[in-house]
């Protein structure tokens, strides 16, 4: 972002402006390295009114009113220091920020930016635990006002998960990455109610009471892109819920789903972090082929808003449409975080002699928009049992479903120990899968055997939050996706 010092000169004609000059303010305490206040992990608020310019200081663009902080890193890894919402930090001014190593007799700038986020500045930098480091946080051309700033410490993906999708455990909103409804195949989609609070809030609905927005994002092959089915259905306290697929959603055959909770009365989204739920695919003969938990996502919409009375509903629960874009946001705050790597922890070579393995990978993208001219890019990582990592791509369009040798052929030849399983007199090379993704992703798969009616599969494993702090790509973005109201 090109920016510009504008002086601007007044002067009166015919006479003279008297005024009364008022003393400028005194610099603050840390307007020096040589003052620099101690700050750790988390937010921190400050100004930088009064202060003055220091040298050294930032060499990005044109830095000046400096404040100064030092921070000692408690892992070895990146840290983020930001001024941006989505971080948590915030400016009231054009601000900057720059950081040092040595110390003040002698630094050392080591990352500056300006103008990351807006005119908010945003720095990721790599630190070793328990080195000090200098910060100067001053403003475009000597830009004053206050600020908070964000600063966390990632020794790795997992350094920060307290957000991020959950398996197994309650949640206000599900998302299951497979319904399927093709080749005489079903799909029982089960969602229940843990809330048994029958207490009434005075609206003629109880505690416990809920509805539930079912959005299908069905993929048609014809026009190559996914279309939106919606659906509401309501459960009482402790119900539970079980639908076939194919007849709650007659117009799709295969894609994913999403279910919401919304308040029975306004038909708006609500935190209520009392859903669980499965899938099971079946046969035309209702055989059980494979189960699995769809991916839960509470809300801390509780966390995010302060004021209840307007931003909840009747029984107390909040809307969870924190910022009021009708979409919702798994940012960590209306929603857990999509995650941001996947992993599956084990598939047997693919093909060979009988019987055989083939295993389908199902994979469901936040991006539903087909018309934002993109598809999601996944760059996989295929190991074998010798510690050796091939490499492949995919893309697709919201939803992709296929046997892992469309994904890459190494998977019928894997090169690795053939020694290691061995059944009877069948030797059987196995490996694991990374799925790095462009966008958000969620997947689930599932391996049968040639010549029995046996199958097996779970969701994928998962690490780190998809826009989350810990995620230091510039060009991932918490996952948005559009509400029906």
């Amino acid at each position: 972002m090109m920016k510009r010092v504008c002086l601007l000169v007044g002067f009166m004609l015919g006479g003279a402006a008297h005024s009364v000059a008022q003393p400028p303010p005194e610099p603050p305490s840390n307007d020096e390295c040589t003052g620099a206040i101690e700050i750790g992990n988390g937010m921190t608020m400050g100004n930088n009114i009064g202060a003055t310019t220091s040298s050294p200081t930032g060499s990005c663009g044109v830095m000046g009113s400096d404040v100064w902080y030092s921070y000692t890193a408690t892992c070895t890894g990146l840290v983020r220091a930001s001024f941006c919402a989505q971080y948590g930090g915030m400016a009231s001014y054009d601000s900057q920020i720059a950081i040092f190593t040595g110390d003040c007799a002698n630094l050392n700038e080591i990352a500056c930016n300006d103008d990351f986020c807006g005119l908010q500045s945003n720095v990721v930098f790599p630190v070793v635990a328990g080195t000090t480091y200098f910060i100067a946080v001053g403003g475009f051309a000597g830009s004053q006002g206050s600020f908070t700033l964000s600063i966390f410490c990632c020794s790795n993906l997992d350094s920060d998960t307290s957000h991020v999708c959950v398996v197994g455990q309650p949640a206000s909103a599900l998302i299951f990455p497979l319904f399927e409804s093709r080749s005489g195949k079903g799909t029982l989609i089960t969602v229940t109610n843990l809330d048994t609070d029958r207490r009434d809030c005075g609206n003629g609905f109880r505690e416990g009471d809920v509805c539930l927005l079912y959005t299908y994002f069905g993929f048609d092959p014809d026009l190559g892109f996914c279309r939106e089915f919606n659906t509401t259905e309501c459960l009482t306290p402790g119900d539970t819920l079980t639908v076939f697929a194919d007849q709650h959603n007659p117009e799709q055959h295969q894609g994913w789903l999403w279910v919401e909770a919304r308040d029975p009365e306004s038909g708006r989204a609500i935190q209520f972090d009392h859903l669980i739920g499965s899938a099971i695919i079946v046969d035309m003969n209702t055989d059980f082929l494979f189960h699995y938990l769809p991916y839960g996502f509470r809300s801390h919409a509780n966390d995010a808003v302060l004021d209840f009375e307007i931003s909840g509903d009747a029984c107390g629960r909040a809307f969870t449409d924190v910022d009021g874009d009708d979409f919702a946001d798994f940012d960590g705050r209306e929603y857990d975080f999509w995650p941001q790597e996947l992993r599956l922890d084990n598939f047997f070579q693919q093909g060979g002699t009988a019987p055989q393995f083939g295993t389908d990978l199902t994979l469901a993208s936040c991006d539903v928009d087909p018309f934002d001219g993109s598809l999601t890019h996944v760059n996989f990582g295929v190991w074998n049992n010798r510690e050796r990592r091939f490499s492949a791509q995919l893309d697709f369009e919201c939803f992709f479903r296929g046997p892992l040798t469309d994904i890459s052929n190494i998977t019928t030849n894997l090169a690795g120990d053939p020694n290691e399983l061995v059944i009877g007199t069948r030797h059987i090379q196995t490996g694991w899968l990374e799925l790095i993704p462009s966008d958000p992703i969620l997947g689930v798969f599932h391996t049968r055997i040639s010549g029995t009616n046996f199958a097996a599969g779970h969701q994928l494993e998962f690490v780190g939050e998809f826009g989350g702090l810990c995620d230091f790509n510039p060009d991932h973005h918490p996952c948005s996706l559009p509400r029906v109201d």
